[in-house]
């Protein structure tokens, strides 16, 4: 540097350090991208993953039944039957589309609609309650109704006289929103999940990675036997 100094001034340098610079900037830019990128592909791949898994045969081809039985006896509630599995499809579609948050009011739709098939389903043996403190937020896309799915699926249908109870639940604390999912299930202790229920953790393990990726919140499971299952998402404010 004194050489440089002495023989070529003080230009040099500072073009050295500029061109330094410029350099580990470019560097640091490139792999921030590439960063980003991974994380937006493996984002896309969950929502794959996880509407995949909500176009159950089972349930489509239960509720094109139901909808074939009310065209017969009741052909308003068919009627309905139709809306309601025209937006839950819809919904699926558009969400897949798509990679930000979504109002919590369409995601909330899109629950009714799924739930609406239920109940003209199994009638009275499934009922659904909503404590609703605020819906002006947004939610990952594809995360409330597979919470809600299962509650039905693997809560109420499991208890043995096949009834029971979903509830949904929101609330705004002074950092945080919660949504929470209960139902007054059998309840179950992960380490003992028979193979059906272990490809169910397995989808809550997808809801919870694009919760973590979308918001930065997290989904907390709470079950005990006897006393059903409770599974909250906590969103960041």
């Amino acid at each position: 540097m004194l050489v440089q100094i002495v023989f070529f001034g003080i230009n040099l340098i500072a073009m050295g350090m500029v061109i330094a610079a410029i350099s580990m900037f470019s560097y640091i830019v490139a792999d921030q991208l590439e960063r980003i990128q991974i994380k937006e592909a493996e984002n896309a791949q969950l929502k794959i993953d996880i509407l995949m898994a909500q176009i159950r045969p089972h349930f489509l081809i239960n509720s094109l039944t139901t909808i074939k039985y009310l065209i017969a006896y009741d052909s308003k509630k068919a009627d309905e039957a139709m809306t309601a599995i025209i937006k839950y499809f819809r919904h699926n579609l558009d969400s897949l589309m798509t990679d930000r948050m979504s109002p919590f009011k369409d995601e909330l739709e899109h629950v009714k609609a799924y739930l609406e098939l239920q109940m003209l389903r199994f009638g009275d043996e499934l009922r659904v309650e909503y404590d609703l403190e605020c819906i002006d937020f947004s939610i990952p896309s594809l995360t409330l109704l597979p919470l809600v799915e299962n509650a039905v699926s693997y809560g109420v249908r499991r208890n043995e006289d096949r009834t029971g109870r979903v509830t949904i639940r929101s609330r705004r604390e002074d950092d945080r929103i919660e949504v929470c999912v209960e139902d007054n299930g059998p309840g179950f202790v992960p380490e003992t999940l028979p193979d059906d229920e272990d490809r169910s953790r397995i989808g809550m393990q997808n809801v919870r990675e694009r919760i973590e990726r979308v918001s930065d919140g997290k989904l907390i499971i709470y079950s005990k036997m006897g006393e059903g299952t409770k599974a909250t998402i906590v969103l960041p404010q």
